[in-house]
């Protein structure tokens, strides 16, 4: 499990995930030694109990001239079978699973001609993926800076709902979205990556992390069946048919209720009345809940009422948690940070504390290649820690600053190619909101994040009749 960061600057706060793995973390074999879309032979090396080697074995025989590969979970294999004629990896394939307990084999997906996900074996793969999730992080953070107020925002979550949305680009709209995401050619690297990704996040941590994905689709318009496999089938991506059209509100909260379910309740309504039309075609949404306590607790009774210097230069009164202990450290001239790791040590936060009027560089002097930077110098030593107690709701509108970044196409109608997503008319999105939800205590934090993209606009061609 790569380890997660959520990062802390006074008033400017993000969440996302950090994936500088250290060279013993590969990508196909997990902490917990489970086996991650892993080709068959090499799988079985790893495997040590008989009785599964045993069942893998016979289900190799019966798909001798194929080629299998294959994912551990708790209670069974996952095997993708890709036929003989299409291992390139960009043809058919079939999923199928095995039970650890009895042997038996349950189909997954029916066969369709869809891309498989390559199996990525070398950390510098992984390392690839994890700077463009942090460099889109960064860029976005300048484009959200707000000035005085509060910022607190999930990039993962943004970043995932514009994956799945990336998948039924197509053309120069989906070159935007690459050059902005910092995507591979190779669309099913990423695949394989965030799927694996998704296979490591397990309930038997210490701290709460849930990732869900949904596409809500407007019910009998015609969507591509290739794409709603993808989403199911590499983003864990429920896919779901509403009314917009003739119960507008139901479908609101109905996706609401979603969101608030995924997010422990934290984020109650992403869409707000109105925001969608009886037009809307769909809704991309993605939410993601975490909850931990720190590895080295603040005691309560050193809670004292202080106060907490605003960008304005004014003092306002806050709780001020204290405490004093051994953390990963680093300074300079314009910086002091701290790394504050929660229960398991798989999950850290870092702090940037920037030195008296030097606030407003951080925005333009941090970026991927400088928090490396400072990642990489910090070194264990005793540390003063004094924070305040924070409770935070914010709401961001996306789509300007993702046009500012060069995602332009994606939505503007007449111009959008979303060709790989729908059978009918040229669809084009119309917004993307983003919701967070941020807590620090004295035991811990607890955040929430969720993200909505929208389209309400499609645009039928002479002759074209939608099937509505």
């Amino acid at each position: 499990m790569r380890k997660f960061l959520i990062l802390i600057l006074c008033v400017f706060l993000l969440f996302w995930g950090e994936t500088y793995g250290k060279k013993d973390k590969r990508r196909t074999l997990a902490m917990n030694s489970q086996i991650l879309d892993m080709e068959f032979d090499r799988a079985l090396s790893y495997i040590k109990n008989e009785r599964y080697r045993k069942f893998l074995l016979e289900f190799k025989r019966k798909h001798a001239d194929s080629k299998l590969i294959v994912t551990e979970h708790p209670d069974n294999f996952e095997v993708v079978v890709i036929h003989p004629s299409n291992n390139d990896m960009t043809g058919g394939a079939e999923e199928y699973f095995i039970d650890k307990s009895t042997g038996s084999v349950k189909m997954g997906w029916h066969e369709h001609p869809m891309d498989i996900p390559l199996e990525i074996t070398e950390i510098e793969d992984e390392e690839n993926f994890g700077n463009s999730i942090n460099k889109f992080s960064f860029d976005l953070f300048k484009k959200l800076d707000e000035g005085n107020e509060n910022l607190f925002f999930s990039p993962f979550s943004i970043y995932s709902s514009l994956l799945m949305l990336s998948e039924g680009s197509g053309g120069e709209t989906l070159e935007e979205m690459k050059e902005v995401l910092s995507l591979p050619e190779d669309m099913r690297k990423m695949r394989a990556f965030f799927k694996s990704f998704l296979n490591e996040i397990k309930n038997d941590k210490p701290y709460e992390l849930l990732i869900a994905n949904a596409l809500w689709l407007q019910r009998g318009y015609k969507f591509k069946e290739n794409y709603l496999k993808v989403i199911d089938s590499f983003y864990r991506g429920g896919v779901f048919n509403v009314d917009f059209e003739k119960d507008i509100e139901n479908s609101r909260k109905t996706i609401n209720n979603w969101v608030k379910e995924k997010t422990n309740g934290k984020i109650k309504k992403l869409l707000s009345r109105g925001m969608l039309k009886s037009g809307t075609i769909f809704v991309l949404t993605n939410s993601i809940y975490f909850k931990g306590k720190w590895k080295e607790q603040f005691n309560p009774d050193k809670t004292f009422d202080g106060k907490f210097k605003l960008l304005s230069g004014n003092d306002v009164d806050a709780e001020m948690m204290s405490q004093e202990s051994v953390f990963n450290y680093s300074e300079d001239e314009k910086f002091q940070v701290i790394e504050m790791d929660y229960l398991g040590e798989d999950v850290s936060m870092m702090i940037f504390l920037p030195k008296e009027k030097n606030f407003y560089d951080f925005k333009d002097v941090l970026n991927l290649e400088r928090f490396i930077e400072y990642k990489n110098s910090m070194k264990m030593r005793e540390v003063k820690v004094i924070l305040p107690k924070i409770k935070l709701e914010k709401r961001y509108f996306v789509t300007e600053p993702l046009m500012e970044m060069g995602m332009k196409r994606a939505f503007s109608g007449g111009v959008a190619n979303f060709s790989n997503m729908a059978s009918h008319g040229e669809i084009f999105v119309n917004d993307i909101i983003h919701k967070t939800f941020f807590k620090m205590s004295e035991e811990g934090t607890e955040s929430a994040g969720a993200t909505g993209t929208f389209s309400d606009g499609v645009i039928f061609r002479k002759g074209e009749i939608p099937l509505m």
